[in-house]
């Protein structure tokens, strides 16, 4: 949310990946692009907004990771 968006971004401009909170389950889910890298820079105008993903979806030691293939921003 909007209280964290200072320390995402600062996160995001060192280069460290972004996720996504699922706001019903509070899971996160971390954030790739289709070649398996960082949707960083993909995600970035999205930090702290509410936004609707389609993707695969990937479980595997230990993390559930989104292959983002579209991202919108949420309606109200």
């Amino acid at each position: 949310g909007a209280e964290h968006k200072a320390c995402a971004e600062s996160a995001a401009a060192s280069g460290l990946p972004l996720a996504l909170l699922e706001d019903d389950t509070e899971f996160l889910y971390l954030v790739v692009t289709p070649d398996h890298k960082p949707a960083t820079e993909e995600m970035r105008s999205y930090i702290a907004q509410r936004v609707q993903v389609q993707g695969k979806l990937m479980e595997g030691n230990g993390l559930t990771i989104i292959e983002v293939e579209e991202v919108n921003p949420a309606s109200s």
